[in-house]
């Protein structure tokens, strides 16, 4: 997803271009918007696996463009920021999430071309690093549900182990009993053995 603010309409759509040019879907307001405005874009941001999001003076006061670039954050999706004019700082709500992060300057300073390239290289790490989303409702013994639960593994026994347990019980029983039967004769014997000194 792209999100900007129409003062750039004409670079983004330069860029947009590109992107498909070379195989990337995008999304962006002027091709995909329908409906309730609000609709549109939290549907596209729940879609993104990325959002580039092109900063400017336009974009920070706007409040559409605040609400794509908040709602992306919310939502934990990995931003790429593109700078649209030249030596521009953003501050504020946009200069917090920006933070130390890099960007790019598509703000006619440098060459377009090697500035998409630099781009596109990021883009393709961030998606290639992007874990996939782990369903809640269901889970494999070990997996991890969501992101703090984990189903304990429950210890599995095979039939031949079963049955060699049983059979080790088995086999210790019966020689506990025999031994208990030997000492009970052995009891006997000797008690007999007495007696008859004794008479």
């Amino acid at each position: 997803m792209i999100s900007y603010n129409r003062h750039h309409k004409t670079m983004v759509e330069k860029i947009n271009k590109a992107l498909k040019d070379r195989n990337y879907k995008t999304w962006i307001d002027v091709e995909d918007m329908s409906g309730s405005t609000l609709d549109s874009m939290s549907t596209a941001i729940e879609d993104a696996a990325a959002v580039l999001v092109c900063m400017s003076p336009a974009y920070k006061t706007s409040k559409y463009c605040k609400l794509e670039a908040e709602y992306a954050y919310l939502r934990e999706l990995p931003v790429i920021f593109l700078q649209m004019e030249r030596d521009y700082k953003p501050d504020g709500w946009l200069g917090i999430l920006l933070g130390d992060k890099l960007f790019y300057d598509f703000s006619g300073k440098y060459d377009f071309d090697s500035k998409l390239i630099q781009m596109m290289k990021e883009l393709d790490k961030t998606l290639g690093q992007k874990a996939p989303q782990t369903k809640t409702t269901t889970a494999n013994p070990g997996e991890t549900r969501g992101k703090s639960e984990t189903v304990p593994q429950t210890p599995t026994v095979n039939r031949a182990e079963a049955t060699q347990q049983t059979d080790d019980v088995n086999k210790v029983e019966a020689v506990q009993q025999t031994e208990t039967v030997n000492k009970m004769e052995v009891a006997k014997q000797t008690s007999g053995q007495s007696k008859h000194m004794v008479g």
